[in-house]
């Protein structure tokens, strides 16, 4: 490597479930036995020793002064959460909620606003997981927007479509349909609406998020990072705000939007092995790519103000395809993404 060069690593983990027993997740009979979390914790503190990142996203956190903590005794010194779990009980966790670290000051964690047209529209538009906003200096870089999101999962939405078949069988809105007494049929249609609910959720998300984030580089001009798990392919109709490069139909990359354009990492790579499709999770046999980096354009080498070069980007994920029980059986359900960057 050359050591003129300020070398940036990035990565963003999902903890699956990490909370510290006695305490459970979502159920009482869920609590890690004291084995089991040590072999949970010692995976990630083994694995966060190799990668040796320098800001780390991370998502499904209950535990949050527990991680902190072993954060701190890695060499992180700066770590932020901007929201806490549901409780129920004193000890079941709901609701798990993102977190950051990083071996660089965090200057600020701005309040991700709501001002997008679209999230308008929808008075009581939240969030399913409070996305974390920090600016962090980097040296030889200055100030980098650093976004850590888990948009909404694929899981359909119950609530609301029990509620659409209420409506639709006259009955009055404050019920719902008892699931158990549905046909199969009715269980169907609820199941391709709570889908549709979750895609909408996840669109919205993505474009209240996008909003924000333009607006801040357009006052910022920093160079900004956006990581985590969008529980969807990047490619999907939700997440077109987040790949678009023209206006609609109009084939040519218009210069006043370039400054604005968010790559995948791993597009960037200077390593052509590494521009194959990565998957980070896996159903049986099916492979998906769910989690990613995105680098604004400054990261780009298109891009004529670029100062940096993605050197690599990896997905660490052998505990998925090789995993080795009392090692890997309780680390977590998705790949490791890693991008490295030179600041030139």
């Amino acid at each position: 490597m050359d050591i003129n060069h300020q070398h940036l690593k990035i990565c963003t983990i999902n903890l699956f479930n990490y909370v510290a027993p006695p305490n459970a997740f979502y159920d009482f009979a869920n609590i890690y036995t004291k084995e089991e979390w040590q072999i949970k914790t010692q995976w990630l503190e083994r694995s966060l020793v190799e990668i040796d990142a320098d800001i780390i996203g991370f998502q499904e956190v209950f535990s949050i002064d527990v991680l902190r903590s072993s954060l701190e005794a890695l060499g992180y010194p700066y770590f932020v959460t901007i929201d806490t779990p549901d409780i129920e009980q004193d000890y079941i966790y709901s609701n798990p909620v993102l977190a950051l670290a990083s071996r660089y000051p965090i200057l600020e964690t701005p309040v991700i606003n709501l001002e997008s047209p679209i999230a308008q529209q929808q008075a009581d538009f939240q969030f399913s997981r409070q996305p974390i906003h920090a600016v962090i200096n980097i040296p030889k870089l200055g100030a980098l927007d650093v976004y850590v999101v888990h948009f909404k999962s694929q899981r359909p939405v119950e609530f609301e479509s029990l509620n659409l078949l209420s409506k639709e069988k006259n009955q009055s809105a404050s019920q719902t349909a008892d699931e158990a007494s549905l046909s199969t049929t009715e269980r169907w249609l609820l199941e391709s609406q709570g889908k549709w609910l979750s895609t909408i959720q996840r669109g919205m998300e993505a474009h209240a998020l996008h909003h924000h984030v333009i607006n801040t580089k357009n006052h910022s001009k920093r160079p900004c990072v956006i990581m985590g798990d969008f529980n969807q392919s990047l490619q999907s109709n939700e997440f077109h705000c987040l790949t678009s490069k023209q206006l609609f139909r109009q084939n040519e990359t218009l210069e006043a939007l370039s400054e604005f354009h968010l790559h995948n990492s791993r597009d960037l790579s200077m390593n052509e092995e590494d521009r194959k499709s990565n998957a980070t999770y896996y159903v049986g046999a099916q492979a998906k790519e769910l989690d990613y980096i995105l680098l604004s354009n400054e990261f780009s080498s298109y891009s004529s103000h670029t100062h940096t070069m993605v050197n690599r980007y990896e997905v660490k994920d052998s505990h998925l395809t090789n995993p080795r029980y009392g090692v890997d059986h309780v680390s977590s359900d998705h790949g490791i993404v890693i991008v490295d960057i030179s600041i030139i």
